[in-house]
């Protein structure tokens, strides 16, 4: 019966493999870095509305703090009047570019972006050129190659989603694409002088307020959309009920887990575990009990809080229902004679995993396990001697995802 549960419950699960299509909800990779993204940009230019003119105007002068900062190469390249003008579109189209930000996809006028693994291209007048993000200002959509965005410092994805934001506000009374002159910079690709110049702007001014800095525990707090995670705990049994006199009644040992997450929600996952006990009688007497466990589960994964931005957000409960067997071996022995006997094993496995976020791919996790293992030990003492049905395992450990 408990076969027919395991398969039914893991076919439920392959029937409900989706993968999740909203960008920046935490269960994608590259969800968090754009949020985070997001929010350093939007923390920004709330700043910049709220410059002094006279600090607008130097909105793109690179700061002395940056002068040898990467991010100011395209501002050391432009000419006092594209300066004043880079700085004025820049103050300018502050409010319109959080208001794309503020709005998201829910509400009409709001930006929304999408992953993509395919490699882009977009076509200029000079021909077709790779580009690692794509920004649609009719539909207000920014398409992002997910692994080179990955790849860019916290910084430089300031820089890329600053002016693909700026494709999707009007200039002068128009959209801009990258090949067009545009006021002072009279070049074929002035447009995208002058956007670049903005992301520069808008990313300078990230770096000296602190935006960059007071995000970066949350770039390296662990990802919960990983894949593959592998667990190592220490556990302990609750104490067994058992009536025979050669009973032992405490267990302890590890475990080790290999999960891999089909989605964000469901995963399965396969797992071992190895426990001793032993007890002494009669002063001389000693007993000992082996169990050797293997177990295959089908996981579903939950999240309390629902901002993946915090430690909170990150850290989940893990589910799992499935089979386990396995083997018990038991010992007694003393100054004169030993004896033994063994047992298989099977046994439905209930288990609870929290998995709280720390660092770096790293995660703190802790739980309990039900079985209800029942096994006889035909050969020891008089007419055998049986095991408590029902066990209580504890564990804590850690995990790494990846």
């Amino acid at each position: 019966m408990m076969k027919i549960i395991f398969a039914a419950v893991f076919l439920f699960c392959l029937q409900n493999i989706t993968a999740s299509t909203f960008v920046g909800n935490g269960g994608n990779a590259g969800d968090v870095e754009l949020q985070v993204t997001i929010a350093q940009i939007s923390n920004t230019l709330s700043r910049v509305t709220e410059l002094t003119d006279d600090e607008k105007e130097k909105l793109c002068q690179c700061e002395q703090i940056l002068s040898e900062h990467k991010v100011c190469e395209s501002l050391k390249n432009i000419s006092e009047r594209q300066s004043y003008f880079c700085a004025d579109m820049t103050a300018e189209k502050a409010k319109d570019i959080l208001k794309l930000i503020d709005n998201g996809p829910e509400l009409s006028g709001g930006v929304q972006f999408l992953w993509t693994s395919k490699s882009m291209e977009v076509t200029e007048k000079n021909g077709d050129r790779q580009a690692d993000a794509i920004a649609n200002a009719k539909t207000k959509k920014i398409v992002l190659n997910r692994d080179q965005f990955l790849k860019l410092k916290d910084y430089e994805r300031i820089y890329l989603i600053t002016h693909e934001l700026g494709h999707l506000v009007q200039i002068e009374k128009k959209y801009l694409s990258d090949d067009q002159p545009i006021g002072p910079f009279k070049q074929d690709d002035g447009a995208r002088q002058l956007l670049n110049s903005m992301a520069a702007a808008v990313t300078m001014k990230a770096l000296t307020t602190g935006q960059v800095s007071d995000f970066a525990k949350i770039l390296s707090t662990s990802k919960n959309y990983k894949t593959n995670w592998f667990t190592l705990g220490l556990g302990t049994e609750k104490k067994r009920d058992e009536d025979s006199r050669l009973a032992i009644q405490k267990y302890s040992g590890w475990d080790f887990t290999y999960r891999h997450q089909l989605n964000q929600d469901w995963g399965v996952s396969l797992g071992a575990r190895r426990l001793t006990g032993e007890e002494h009688f009669f002063t001389t007497t000693t007993a000992t009990t082996l169990l050797n466990l293997m177990n295959a589960q089908v996981n579903y994964r939950f999240f309390p809080s629902s901002n993946p931005l915090t430690v909170a957000g990150q850290s989940h409960f893990v589910v799992g229902l499935g089979l386990e067997s396995g083997r018990a071996e038991y010992k007694i022995k003393d100054d004169f004679t030993e004896d033994n006997d063994q047992a298989s094993l099977l046994s439905p496995i209930l288990s609870t995993q929290y998995y709280l976020a720390m660092n770096s791919g790293v995660w703190f996790n802790g739980g309990v396990t039900y079985t209800n293992h029942k096994y006889t030990f035909n050969n020891i003492g008089f007419g055998g001697y049986k095991s408590d049905p029902n066990q209580f395992y504890i564990n804590i450990g850690a995990s790494y995802g990846f």
